[in-house]
């Protein structure tokens, strides 16, 4: 509902809208900004499977932001922890829902960022790109955090303990082989911003 509207109150104004959360953040690969980086994405319906980060050794919640705290990440590849968020043009949507959208010109079929088609319920095998953008979801935090995520609310009125294996599961997937992965920290980079402190100071 809250997505609906979004694109309701303010699709209008903006040519793209991201639907994310606040612990996923789209990293271009390559390009400076986002913006260039979609500039060869003409599709209005873009998908973006989850990169999924696990705990970097922190026990308690680091001081440092995501992109420098958490440098691990699982494998491409993990389907049992595949799912996507999606960039859309907002004057096509005619369904939404969290990780999949239709629009008015092509239905359920979705781009990713290679340009290849499929229907959004057939994202599976070579689809699955990381390519041009990266949708680095930090979804276990510190063990702090995953703590307090298995405590807290949840929004889609699952059962405590269903939502806590579902959590577990996933950790344990995110941890089992954990990879290297500096792509947030390249881009910021980029934008000469090394550190927490230079990241905080560029949106004082």
């Amino acid at each position: 509902m809250a997505y609906a509207h979004a694109i309701c109150t303010f699709g209008g104004q903006f040519r793209r809208m991201a639907f994310i959360d606040v612990d996923e953040y789209l990293v271009p690969r390559e390009a400076k900004t986002l913006q260039e980086a979609l500039l060869n994405l003409p599709h209005p319906n873009i998908s973006l499977p989850w990169t999924m980060f696990g705990h970097g050794g922190h026990n308690a919640t680091p001081p440092e932001a995501a992109p420098f705290a958490y440098l691990e990440r699982a494998p491409f590849g993990e389907e049992r922890l595949l799912n996507f968020k999606c960039i859309v043009d907002p004057s096509e949507v005619t369904c939404v829902h969290p990780h999949r959208f239709d629009t008015r010109s092509h239905g359920s079929i979705t781009s990713n960022t290679l340009n290849m088609l499929c229907p959004a319920k057939a994202r599976t095998g070579d689809f699955v790109r990381h390519d041009v953008i990266q949708l680095n979801h930090y979804y276990l935090g510190s063990k702090q955090d995953m703590e307090a995520k298995i405590n807290g609310p949840d929004v889609a009125g699952t059962a405590h303990e269903e939502r806590k294996a579902a959590i577990l599961r996933g950790a344990a997937l995110i941890e089992a082989q954990p990879v290297a992965d500096d792509s947030a920290v390249a881009f910021l980079a980029r934008h000469g911003i090394h550190d927490t402190e230079s990241l905080r100071a560029r949106f004082a």
